[in-house]
């Protein structure tokens, strides 16, 4: 007699997305859920012993800095980086401050075995500034030093100048020091920050632990292991930033070392037996296909031409994002097989820099030959023959193989005003919607190889959907621009993005940026990001809260936000402790059970005003323009969120599926397809509707 297949410990249980009173909701175990996450234990921690900072990967350690201005400053730090370390592995001191008109600005010196440069930092990517200064292999610990004098940077080594460069946006104020390891081990010692005057402000030896824990805060001490959310009644903990990652598990194409990831299923099944792991993974390419692939890195241009390679993989690698999904399969494949591997019931992954953009910072990209090889391929399928190119672009010699990628220079200047003006040709335009819609592609299909490989089981959750603010993004890259289109990805979830960083704090509110109207139309789901800085950090960023009390508001502020757009949260502190005491824990736990009553309760939106989006509207939008920066972040972040009433922000592409609204304020429509404005026609104008048009009617 055959018996009945037992089912493997991954299809045990799951995490579904489905219908729960009227919104789309999820189901654990087949019964409604509202995911409020916690972290799965804490960081690396630092130590101070031997009148050093010992740095373990992962550790930051930061301390205030009185107010100063920077017209000049200087600062210097001894550095040790163990090695060998991997390519992205480093050692450096972070100071951080604010431009003369309040943008944030960072400078960071960097070592590494044999190396030692200047930079900044953009989502734990360093950014070169100049090109590294290369020492001998023994030359470790060094003693850097920074200084600043109005727009010119220089830096030394052991008393060796290594060179100058010119900020044109150079740091006018100076607020925190930071010390850090990435990706890597070290230690620092005798860190020195003084003033225009020659005045010291800072000075530590490392001598005294107690002395330097008092006044550096951060991975000194971090959060405890295990961390507190375990009695907070989570049931779906996520792992931290610096915890298990793909990168360091993938030894070679095919091969891998999955003890990290073992040792964090056993842990949590320790810690807590019915615990669910949403687990957080960066397809970062390894080191090892990084130096067998470096044609496929992405290139940064500047204004003037200068070119560097990254170490972020282009979107267009086809060699390496086929190995990422053949790797995102056999991660599940190695779950499958494990005795705690059902736990594993949600994945959160991204590419590139930070969340799927090419890089972050000054500069254009990506001009790397592989990126340039894709867009030709696409400009093939998109037109077919060079009489149909050559009549878009309005280029009478361009050709399909020959084909060049817009010049910085181009992507910057406007046609009209602000626009880049179809009359004049659509290379632009073109290779606008070719970065946002290779993003698209991979984002299909990493969720798809994990939804297979699955069998389904696995919720899939990855950042798009909206239009992060400030200086060095380019709206059209990652998906963003194309948020259409990834909505309509059947193996796709849900979505997720940290509440707007503006409106946090006393006295702050909550916007989330994604238009979540849309996204629950078809059927997904959101988690808010909360990574709010609270009274455990001492930075002027992000709206710190000086006390329990206002951490605790701050945080029923966002949560209850969430609830109304029938969404969850996720706690992330960056494994630094920033929720972990007697006040805040209760406070959590009691918002978890709230989270978990809403669902049975009706869950429909009720807004009755429409914020209508279309992202697609950046694609002819000049790069550095501020007016999508006004359009979009400005108004959609600080005016919104305060206008006295909900509001839903629906896609103009969802306006056929979406109820009717009293007021329609059509936000960033600078570019409208005819189906586009038919839609609108019919579904906006009329019926007794207010319709607000922002910058000009379409």
């Amino acid at each position: 007699m055959n018996k009945r297949r037992q089912p493997r410990p991954s299809e045990r249980f799951g995490l579904k997305v489905a219908p729960v009173n009227g919104a789309p909701g999820w189901l654990l175990d087949g019964k409604p859920y509202v995911p409020i996450m916690g972290q799965a234990g804490g960081s690396a921690l630092g130590e101070v012993r031997g009148g050093r900072l010992w740095l373990k990967p992962g550790v930051r350690v930061r301390a205030a800095l009185p107010p100063a201005r920077a017209g000049t400053f200087s600062v210097a730090c001894t550095l040790a980086c163990d090695g060998p370390t991997p390519p992205q592995g480093c050692c450096y001191v972070l100071l951080e401050g604010r431009t003369a008109d309040g943008g944030l600005k960072r400078y960071s010196i960097v070592t590494r075995p044999g190396e030692v440069s200047l930079g900044t930092i953009h989502s734990q990517q360093i950014v070169p500034v100049g090109p590294p200064s290369i020492r001998g292999p023994g030359a470790s610990p060094v003693r850097l030093r920074l200084i600043k004098r109005q727009a010119v940077l220089c830096l030394e080594a052991d008393g060796v100048s290594l060179g100058r460069w010119t900020d044109p946006e150079p740091m006018a104020e100076l607020a925190q020091v930071m010390v850090a390891a990435h990706e890597a081990g070290g230690t620092a010692d005798d860190l020195v920050v003084h003033d225009g005057a020659g005045r010291t402000i800072l000075a530590e030896g490392f001598d005294d632990a107690t002395s330097a824990m008092r006044r550096f805060r951060g991975d000194l001490p971090a959060a405890p292991d295990p961390s507190s959310f375990f009695s907070a009644g989570c049931a779906l903990y996520t792992t931290w930033e610096f915890g298990p990652q793909l990168r360091r598990a993938w030894q070679a194409d095919g091969s891998y070392d999955w003890s990290e990831l073992d040792a964090y299923l056993r842990k949590l099944a320790a810690l807590d037996p019915a615990g669910r792991l949403h687990g957080r993974f960066r397809f970062d390419a390894p080191d090892w296909w990084i130096s067998q692939h470096p044609d496929q890195m992405v290139h940064v241009r500047q204004l003037g031409g200068a070119e560097q390679r990254t170490n972020v993989v282009s979107f267009a690698s086809e060699s390496y994002w086929s190995a990422a999904e053949r790797a995102a399969r056999d991660l599940v494949r190695f779950c499958d097989g494990h005795p705690e591997g059902w736990r594993f019931a949600a994945v959160r992954y991204s590419g590139g820099t930070c969340e799927w953009f090419p890089h972050w910072g000054a500069g254009y990209s990506d001009y790397s030959p592989v990126f340039l090889a894709g867009f030709r391929a696409w400009l093939r399928d998109r037109y077919g023959t060079d009489r149909k190119l050559r009549a878009a672009w309005k280029q009478e010699t361009v050709a399909l193989e020959t084909a060049e990628l817009p010049t910085p220079e181009e992507r910057v200047r406007g046609d009209f005003y602000e626009f880049y003006d179809p009359a004049r040709g659509l290379q632009r335009q073109d290779f606008c919607l070719y970065s946002s819609e290779i993003v698209t592609r991979l984002i299909g299909r990493l969720a798809r190889a994990f939804k297979e490989a699955s069998h389904g089981r696995l919720l899939t959750r990855t950042p798009a959907g909206y239009q992060p603010g400030g200086r060095g993004f380019r709206y059209h890259s990652g998906p963003h621009a194309d948020f259409a289109s990834v909505l309509k990805c059947p193996w796709l979830d849900s979505f997720f993005m940290p509440n707007d960083y503006r409106g946090r704090g006393v006295n702050g509110f909550t916007a989330f940026e994604i238009p979540l109207a849309s996204v629950l139309i078809h059927g997904k789901t959101y988690i808010a990001e909360i990574d709010d800085r609270t009274h455990h950090v001492e930075s002027f960023l992000f709206g710190t809260t000086p006390t329990a009390w206002h951490t605790a508001q701050a945080l029923k502020r966002t949560v209850s936000a969430a609830l109304c757009q029938a969404s969850g949260t996720e706690f992330k502190d960056w494994g630094a402790g920033w929720f972990e005491d007697d006040a805040t824990m209760p406070v959590i736990r009691r918002l978890n059970a709230l989270a978990q009553e809403s669902v049975r309760h009706d869950r429909t939106p009720t807004a009755q005003i429409a914020v209508i989006l279309n992202p697609r509207s950046t694609c002819h939008v000049r790069d550095d323009s501020l007016l999508y920066d006004t359009l979009n972040n400005q108004q959609m972040a600080l005016c919104y969120p305060r206008i006295g009433a909900p509001h839903d922000r629906l896609l103009v592409d969802d306006l056929g599926q979406a109820r009717d609204y009293k007021l329609y304020i059509v936000q960033d429509c600078l570019h409208l397809t005819d189906a586009q404005r038919r839609l609108i026609r019919r579904k906006v104008c009329g019926k007794g509707h207010t319709v607000l048009w922002i910058y000009a009617p379409g």
